[in-house]
């Protein structure tokens, strides 16, 4: 998802270099559909965990490091071996695990829960299976796209 911007000029909440941005895209969702043209200098990258927004190339560090595992196995290379955090953009596509089975479902973890069957709001993504066990005896409410358990 990408918004236009006109005219405002934002700080970079890591570096602090100030950019008059042409573009602001959504850190979680290009993370996933990396290209190069994303890295153009007035471009910006908004972080909805952290409500603020990066310059490109300290957004890409910052994506890395939020999507790294071993977040005190690498400080403690970084600080004996000046290791960079080894990912590649664009991340892999992580496909959505059924809460009851593990199983895997349809659907993607970046994929919005309104397009999703199966979803309930407090619980999590079912498989199909799951989903029709789960409902076959209780009351499901449903309210705008949203599946409620009672």
């Amino acid at each position: 998802m990408t918004t236009s911007v006109s005219l405002l000029k934002r700080e970079c909440f890591v570096c602090n270099k100030l950019v008059k941005p042409s573009i602001v895209m959504d850190a979680h969702i290009v993370c996933y559909t990396w290209q190069k043209s994303f890295e153009k200098d007035n471009n910006m990258l908004y972080f909805n965990k952290y409500n603020d927004y990066t310059c490109v190339p300290c957004g890409k560090d910052l994506m890395k490091w939020d999507n790294f595992k071993n977040k005190r196995e690498y400080l403690l290379n970084r600080t004996l071996e000046k290791q960079n955090i080894n990912i590649t953009l664009p991340l892999p596509k992580k496909i959505e695990l059924c809460v009851t089975c593990n199983g895997y479902t349809q659907y993607l973890t970046s994929d919005s829960i309104y397009i999703r069957f199966g979803y309930i709001e407090g619980l999590g993504q079912f498989c199909e299976d799951c989903y029709s066990k789960t409902i076959d005896n209780r009351f499901m409410m449903r309210e705008f796209h949203r599946d409620y358990l009672f």
